[in-house]
């Protein structure tokens, strides 16, 4: 609500106050005017007739007094006349003859009855004397003799409803000047308030304007006395402001850039310090995963090797010659084995040295293909998988390191191998691209590229296989270093994690490129390219290091039903012991340890065999290996320990030194560090079985 507003309603209520005081006081001042006049009036009436019936009334003339009642009544206006003689009977009353001799009992005769003086009342409806509406009823003793007897009372009724309609039309006389006077004092009020309230008007859309950052915005100085000094004072003010609020304005700016400046280096530390604690981080997990694998990785050959020569030394045990060849096989493949670790760990030290190189001469795809196949066949074979080699004689050479080639197809096959179960499928296959990766690949390219331009033909070969396959996110990890699929200790089977950073180095050198395509669940292809060259090759030798072993005599597990378990433990003698291990020649090497000594073994390869077998074969010791995949040694330790039938069936865990601590407190009898097995092993089973 505006200023002017406010003036105007409290200068209308003023007046309408004040009109509404003066129409009371003189509509109270004119009642009591026309209220006394009336009375006046009506007491001279009653003192006429007075002075005209005193004889009549002296001589009881009823018919005199009636017309005198009558005749005042006509002549008066009054609305009744009564007179009534000293007994205070009606002697004469204008209208009502009828009611001559009679006395009069309501409350205002008796009243007037009691009184020697002019009495004056007011009534209204007043059915005993016959009058309706509003009347002054005004009664004068009728005296006699010096004036001190009383013979008789005239009573008057004078009507007010004239009074009334008087004092109605001055108070709206009253109603209609103060209306005139309230519509004049309220334009008066606008017009003298709107002089006021202009330029404070224009002041508070100034200040709103201020108030919003509007600066600029100035008042009508063209103004008279104090609001002209203070339209002046307002925009002097402004002024300032606007000075104080552009030097503020340009301070913020540079306190902003200044800020801006020294936050985008702050994140941009931080963002180096979060990636440097990340890569701390991951190279900190790779080198424990590392060493937790390499360490697994060396200790399981060495072990079996280890194991198998000192049985072969130990003059003791009947060794014929067929186990000692089969015990020979078995140390050379190992022996393989610790070599291939031996050479990554050495490859990987030339790569970070920067010292790894290829020599590249011209090579036959056939005359490198077929000796990898024919090597990891006894392989596939031992794992009932399918090995298969497409047609590759009809391909031109490429230009390549035989060696290194082989080592990566190498990797391929056995990383296939490891990953397809029993009954699967590996397919090797070649052919020629014009482009290094074919644009069916290049789309979703997980691998390692040369970023050298491509130059002519590319030889692209293949290695595909029914295995797990692997899901998007890890498609590209596997080709760091120590970058591997799972968990190393339990959902793997055995390697480094080194095999595929090693042939992306190889084939960068190569001027190729590896990568794979893979669906998770339904198997894996990797494929790498090496350049095509026209160049003959020269002939190469090669020879075959596959094992002629047959892999039934691998183990000397028991496989089947319970029913056929219980059967051949019935035709047994001696105690039962299980060995659980993946290491199929640990196995071996344990069996043949302890077979000699009396006791019956059992094996099996997983961590889901092992809790099933104990279940079932209640054995009375159990020879347990951590490093197992999918259900590794601790939880088959938790699971055993925690059924009251396999509780009390003691366990020797074979793991590293880091391992013992967690496997004993899961309720372990003993832990037994897998390089020493061979001189501990029989005094442990002897105090544990």
């Amino acid at each position: 609500m505006g200023i002017q507003t406010r003036f105007m309603l409290y200068f209308g209520a003023v007046v309408i106050t004040l009109m509404a005081c003066v129409t009371l006081l003189v509509g109270q001042r004119q009642s009591r005017s026309l209220l006394s006049q009336t009375e006046q009036r009506g007491v001279a009436i009653a003192n006429s007739i007075a002075g005209l019936i005193t004889n009549s009334l002296l001589s009881y003339d009823l018919m005199g007094l009636q017309s005198a009642a009558q005749n005042a009544k006509d002549t008066t206006g009054a609305s009744y006349v009564i007179i009534l003689n000293k007994e205070h009977q009606v002697a004469g009353f204008s209208d009502r003859p009828e009611l001559q001799l009679t006395a009069l009992e309501d409350g205002l005769s008796l009243a007037i009855e009691a009184s020697d003086d002019v009495h004056v009342s007011e009534i209204s409806d007043d059915q005993t004397l016959g009058v309706g509406g509003e009347h002054l009823d005004i009664s004068a003793p009728v005296l006699v003799g010096d004036g001190n007897v009383r013979w008789g009372t005239i009573r008057v009724g004078l009507p007010l409803l004239p009074l009334q309609a008087e004092l109605a039309n001055t108070r709206l006389l009253l109603i209609l000047l103060g209306a005139v006077a309230i519509f004049i004092v309220l334009f008066a009020a606008r017009y003298f308030t709107s002089r006021i309230t202009r330029p404070l008007r224009g002041l508070a859309e100034a200040t709103s304007a201020i108030a919003s950052g509007d600066l600029d915005h100035a008042v009508d100085e063209n103004l008279v006395g104090e609001l002209r000094d203070l339209s002046r004072s307002f925009n002097k003010m402004t002024m300032d402001l606007k000075r104080s609020r552009d030097a503020i304005r340009y301070q913020n700016q540079h306190l902003e850039n200044m800020v801006q400046e020294r936050t985008a280096a702050l994140r941009e530390k931080a963002r180096e310090l979060e990636r440097a604690n990340a890569e701390l981080m991951e190279v900190d997990r790779l080198k424990s995963d590392f060493l937790s694998n390499v360490s697994h990785e060396l200790r399981t050959p060495l072990t079996s090797i280890r194991s198998f020569t000192e049985i072969m030394l130990d003059r003791t045990m009947n060794i014929d010659d067929d186990e000692r060849f089969e015990f020979l096989d078995i140390v050379s493949n190992q022996a393989q084995r610790l070599t291939r670790l031996i050479s990554d760990l050495l490859d990987l030290s030339k790569i970070e040295a920067g010292e790894f190189t290829c020599h590249l001469e011209t090579l036959s795809v056939q005359d490198f293909l077929e000796p990898v196949r024919d090597t990891l066949g006894s392989l596939a074979y031992e794992k009932d998988i399918q090995l298969i080699l497409g047609k590759v004689d009809d391909l031109p050479n490429i230009l390549g390191d035989h060696d290194r080639l082989s080592q990566v197809l190498t990797n391929l096959i056995e990383n296939a191998l490891k990953f397809t179960p029993a009954g699967g499928r590996v397919a090797i296959g070649a052919c020629l691209s014009e482009q290094r990766i074919p644009e069916e690949s290049a789309d979703l390219f997980h691998g390692i590229v040369c970023d050298t331009p491509e130059a002519g033909e590319y030889i692209i070969i293949s290695v595909s296989d029914t295995g797990v396959g692997i899901a998007p996110t890890d498609q590209q990890r596997i080709f760091d270093k120590f970058g591997q699929v799972g968990n190393v200790l339990t959902d793997k089977p055995q390697g480094t994690g080194l095999g595929l950073a090693i042939s992306g180095n190889i084939m960068v050198q190569h001027g190729g490129a590896i990568w794979v395509e893979s669906d998770l669940g339904h198997g894996s292809t990797f494929s790498f390219s090496a350049p095509v060259t026209r160049a003959r090759a020269g002939p190469r030798s090669h020879s075959n290091g596959s094992s002629s072993r047959d892999p039934a005599a691998a183990t000397r597990e028991i496989e089947g039903t319970s029913e056929l378990v219980s059967a051949v433990l019935e035709h047994s003698e001696g105690r039962r012991i299980l060995i659980v291990d993946d290491e199929r020649e640990m196995v071996m090497a344990l069996t043949d340890l302890l077979e000699p000594e009396g006791y019956r073994v059992l094996a099996c390869h997983s961590g889901g065999q092992a809790v099933s077998k104990t279940r079932d074969l209640r054995p009375d010791l159990i020879i347990l290996d951590i490093n197992m995949p999918e259900i590794n040694g601790y939880d088959v330790l938790r699971l055993l320990k925690g059924e009251a039938q396999t509780a009390a069936i003691p366990i020797i865990v074979l793991s590293g030194e880091q391992d013992t601590s967690r496997a004993l407190a899961l309720g372990a009898a003993t832990c037994l560090p897998r390089p020493d097995l061979s001189s501990q092993l029989f005094a442990i089973v002897r105090t544990t079985s």
